[in-house]
């Protein structure tokens, strides 16, 4: 930290960038949790409509698997899906499930998620789908998650300094 401060000549308080991306870290660990329960409920009420067996677990389990980026939704109708073959002859039931799972899934990608972890982490949707796509193609999409607490510590690193340092203003 001593050295970061040395470095750029005392124009970022290291203090309270720690102080931020700590919060960003929390309230992104628990704003996925609490959209992770609130699905669980959901799944569980779905699940639990249909008449499928065990449905507080698999609502659980599909629950937290909808909030994995890009493979949740496929790898949580695997598990339904696969208990509903032994339980229904028919295809109604089928189509209910992928449908209302599927449905619920956007609502809370698109609104649930956002406005429980958007304004906490202060990284706009461009930074953190330029941020994956980079991430993705330079890693893979296993390791490209984590990453984006990086972009967070660039966003907060930026937003945090005193004064910014224009190229036209640089001293030759």
């Amino acid at each position: 930290a001593e050295a970061f401060e040395r470095l750029s000549g005392g124009a970022y308080d290291i203090d309270r960038i720690e102080r931020e991306t700590a919060l960003m870290v929390r309230a992104y660990f628990y704003g996925n949790l609490l959209v992770g329960a609130v699905v669980a409920f959901l799944h569980w009420l779905i699940f639990a409509g249909l008449g499928l067996k065990n449905a507080a677990g698999l609502g659980m389990v599909t629950g937290l698997l909808t909030l994995v980026p890009l493979i949740g939704l496929p790898a949580a109708l695997l598990l339904p899906t696969a208990q509903a073959l032994f339980q229904f002859d028919r295809i109604a039931p089928f189509v209910l499930l992928v449908t209302s799972m599927t449905a619920l899934h956007l609502l809370t990608a698109n609104y649930l998620i956002p406005r429980a972890i958007g304004g906490r982490v202060k990284l706009n949707a461009t930074a953190a789908t330029v941020g994956l796509l980079f991430w993705g193609w330079l890693w893979g999409v296993k390791r490209s998650v984590p990453v984006m607490f990086v972009d967070a510590d660039v966003t907060t690193v930026t937003a945090a300094a005193d004064k910014v340092l224009r190229v036209d203003e640089a001293d030759p």
